[in-house]
């Protein structure tokens, strides 16, 4: 089996000549290869995903996993196992928002579009660690689980524990009897950086890749491609798959 989890967003996507790169990229790896499994994860939306794949040249994937490892879209995945594994009985989203919007005084939530039950979203320009860290540990304090996703400088995610993009590749490997062996992952933001945590998987790094992901794996063995965006991500494939490639 040959998995690939990618991210969309300055990973494959950037610009309709980006969908067009890894269209054809991934078209010719599926060829060559009689097993592949395309997974986008992605802090989009279902619809959001939907409309850009209708709207470009980026291929249908085979399972979705959408909104930062929330929710997973599949005919092989009941959704309300995922649902219960995701969500334990001690989380509390209005407590946790409570405390953050008062403890916080210039973060701001995101559009309501971007929230749900099992994801809370803000906008939080430079945010310390040192001042997300105390906030995870005021939520520990409180009894609340939770975990923190911050990316791009900006974007601020409050989970349960086992969401996130890892979390949810992790379960649907398991759930479908993969291995993560198996799987190659592609990201270019700090919120990728649950995808490259995980053991045993490869990983793949576009040259566009932000800093706050670097950080965060630089001490994982990653190939970091000469490429951006969607060449980049073609440009480790091919690498990291060539011994499985039969000649074209």
């Amino acid at each position: 089996m040959h998995i690939l989890s990618t991210d969309i967003d300055g990973t494959i996507y950037e610009s309709d000549t980006d969908a067009e790169i890894f269209a054809s990229g991934w078209t010719e790896l599926s060829r060559s290869l009689d097993d592949t499994f395309l997974i986008y994860n992605t802090g989009r939306s279902a619809e959001s995903v939907e409309e850009l794949v209708g709207s470009t040249s980026l291929p249908s994937p085979d399972l979705l996993i959408s909104d930062v490892g929330t929710t997973i879209h599949s005919e092989q995945i009941t959704p309300s196992d995922w649902e219960s594994h995701l969500i334990p009985p001690e989380w509390d989203r209005e407590r946790i928002d409570d405390i953050v919007v008062n403890w916080i005084p210039d973060i701001e939530r995101q559009p309501a579009r971007c929230q749900s039950e099992a994801k809370i979203s803000y906008y939080w320009h430079d945010a310390q660690i040192e001042v997300r860290e105390q906030l995870s540990r005021k939520l520990t304090e409180e009894g609340l689980p939770h975990q923190l996703i911050y990316s791009s400088n900006k974007d601020f995610d409050i989970l349960p524990p086992n969401g996130g993009k890892g979390g949810a590749l992790r379960w649907v490997c398991e759930s479908l009897g993969f291995s993560l062996r198996d799987a190659v992952v592609a990201g270019d933001s700090g919120n990728d950086s649950a995808m490259f945590e995980l053991p045993d998987v490869q990983r793949i790094i576009p040259a566009n890749a932000h800093a706050d992901l670097l950080f965060a794996i630089k001490d994982l063995p990653s190939f970091q491609a000469s490429g951006a965006c969607a060449t980049g991500v073609i440009e480790g494939l091919e690498k990291l798959w060539q011994d499985t490639c039969v000649s074209r």
